[in-house]
Parts: structure tokens; sequence; C-alpha cells
């Protein structure tokens, strides 16, 4: 017993650090909520939708704001919900704008140096983060063109009429709609940039948006705790489907499944119970290629474990002998074990 609990205690080692990260992620997407940080990104995005372009922008706009947060679940709440009505309104095709909308939430989920995602690969494989996300943002270069070129061309074949949303009125009952909103995303952006550390980069980034709330939206010091905690609320019920959400207690069904699932890999490495099947990807992998093999594994533990993360975990132990380097180790789960579930 002493030794399977030495086991799982060495998984959860691994998992600490991204269940760290995970829990800022909550805080950030709640800060930036009450500070009123998405609702200006979001507002003054939406002014250069065009009618006759709309599931392009849809597209677009929804992978930046993916791209900035690091979250497919906090960008299809916000401006998921908002490009999706202005392209239904316009009469646009709700199948292709669902398909527009989640492709660009999508973007961000991966290749976001925010993404819970993007961190937990860093993490298992023990690589740098910012050099993952610059790797994943070369290899996603060319799909994103493609995929703008198509909801373009879409844009061009079909006749589409004006639309008018007075967005930003609808936000200024409820916030200060100023650019000053905009400084944590703007301090994010810039600390990313400079590569810091992501969690450090992530907490002041929280800090300014908490700073904001008192100074800039007037709100009480007990309503700021309360929404980092349960996350924001909204009193505006025609705004709560877009803006409610975020904070701690977002992140902690993930956190459980990440303790979870790193028990799983302590016990697995531990016990040796998987050497069997490393030894079936090694033969794959010499009939083919290492890629192959991890695509393939990805898929079968995908198949059998039901979620992102002990997938990646999974994946990384089974093919950890036939991909040694770990850079393209990394590369290879973000495009098989991250991109499947």
């Amino acid at each position: 017993m002493k030794q399977l609990l030495l086991m799982a205690g060495k998984g959860q080692k691994t998992g600490f650090n991204i269940m760290v990260v995970l829990s800022l992620i909550g805080l950030l997407t709640a800060s930036w909520r009450i500070s009123g940080t998405i609702p200006y990104l979001v507002s003054f995005a939406v002014n250069f939708i065009s009618p006759d372009y709309c599931l392009f922008f849809a597209f677009v706009l929804n992978a930046a704001l993916s791209l900035l947060i690091g979250t497919a679940f906090g960008t299809s709440a916000t401006m998921g919900v908002i490009t999706m009505s202005i392209c239904i309104a316009a009469g646009a095709d709700p199948m292709l704008a669902g398909g527009a909308v989640l492709a660009g939430c999508y973007v961000g989920d991966r290749n976001s140096p925010v993404s819970s995602s993007a961190s937990l690969v860093a993490v298992v494989t023990k690589t740098d983060l910012y050099q993952n996300v610059r790797l994943m943002l070369f290899s996603a270069a060319i799909p994103f063109v493609l995929s703008c070129l198509i909801y373009l061309g879409f844009g061009v074949s079909q006749t589409y009429q004006e639309i008018h949303m007075a967005l930003g009125e609808q936000f200024a009952q409820e916030f200060v709609m100023s650019w000053w909103s905009a400084v944590p995303a703007i301090i994010l952006l810039g600390l990313i940039f400079a590569k810091l550390d992501i969690k450090k980069s992530i907490s002041i980034s929280v800090l300014s948006a908490l700073v904001l709330a008192f100074v800039l939206q007037e709100r009480g010091i007990e309503e700021i705790l309360n929404t980092l905690f349960s996350g924001y609320v909204s009193k505006n019920l025609s705004l709560s489907k877009m803006l409610n959400g975020g904070g701690f207690l977002s992140m902690v069904p993930v956190v459980i499944i990440i303790c979870i699932s790193c028990t799983y890999s302590g016990l697995f490495e531990g016990t040796a119970l998987i050497d069997t099947l490393k030894n079936g990807v090694e033969k794959i992998s010499k009939k083919s290629t290492p890629f192959t093999a991890i695509l393939l594994t990805a898929i079968t533990t995908a198949l059998i474990s039901c979620n992102q993360v002990l997938t990646v975990i999974l994946t990384k132990q089974l093919c950890a002998n036939i991909q040694p380097d770990k850079q393209k180790m990394a590369i290879d789960l973000e495009n098989s074990s991250i991109l499947i579930p």
C-alpha cells in the first residue's frame, strides 16, 4: 500500500504546476469580466464585422479572443454567442456560422500560451511553453489561412442583410466602457512577448484587472472576491449568457480530472502495467513513423479515457521511447492528443 501511495504521489507532482496554472486562468477569466475587459474587447471587435463577411469575422474574432484568454469555453460564451447572433441576424447558414465560431474558439485552445492544454503538454514533456507556442503557431499557419479563405469564399457566394447591434450600449448598462479596460489584456500580451513565466504573467494581469474593477467599475471588495471564487454573475439578464462564468470554482472539475489522471499516470509507470503496450507502439512506429504511432495511440487513449488530460499523459508514457526528442514529442502531442479529444 505504501508503494502504491508513493507511485500515486509521484504522479501528482507532475500535475501540480498545471493545476496552479488552471486556477490562475479561472481567476483571470473572472477578473477580466468584472473589470470590463472582456465586454470592452468584444464590443470593440464586433464593430469591424461586415454582413457580407460575417462568417470570416466570426472565425477570426473568436480565434483572436481565444488566443488572448486561452479557453474555448470562455470564448464561445462571450464572443461566440455574439458573433453567432450577428451571423444569424445577417441571414447566414446556422451550421456554417456554428462551424466558424467553434473553429475560431479552438485556435486559442491549442495555441495560446495561457491555454491549460498548452501548459499541460509543456509540463508532461518538460519543455519550454513559449517555444512550444512558437512551433504550434508555425504549424497552424497554413490551416488558419485556408480556413480564412474558406469562410471568405462562403461570404462571397451568399447574400446577407444589413445588421445593427448596439452591443456597446448594452454593455454600458453594466460597465464603464473605457479603453482603460483593455489594460489587463495589454499587460498580459506584453509580458507574454517578454517571455515572463506564465504564472507571473497571469497573476500580474489579474491584479491589474482587480484594480480596474475597484477603481473604474466601482465594484466592492466583497463582490470582487466572490467573483474571483465563484465567477461573475451579471445583474442584467440579457447579458448573463455572455458574461456569467469564470472564477476558481469553474476550474475545480478540471483540476479533479488532472488529479485522478496523474494518479493513474504514477500507478501505470510504477507498476509497469503499460510496458506490453509500449512494445506494441514501438512496432507500429518501426513499420510507419513515430507520429503515426503517436496519432494511433492518441486515438485509442482518447476512446478509453474520454478526457484530454489522461489522453495526453497516457500517450506521452506509451510513446516516450519512440520519440526521445522532447520538443518534437510536445508538438506531436499537440497535433494528436490535444486535438483529437
